[in-house]
């Protein structure tokens, strides 16, 4: 599963860090 999160989204990593929102974010579950 690969969710990908609108650049506005505050999201985090697989580390739990806090990524910027200017950030497109791809989390691969």
């Amino acid at each position: 599963v690969l969710i990908v999160l609108p650049e506005r989204t505050y999201a985090t990593d697989a580390f739990s860090i806090p990524l910027p929102p200017e950030n497109r974010v791809e989390i691969e579950l």
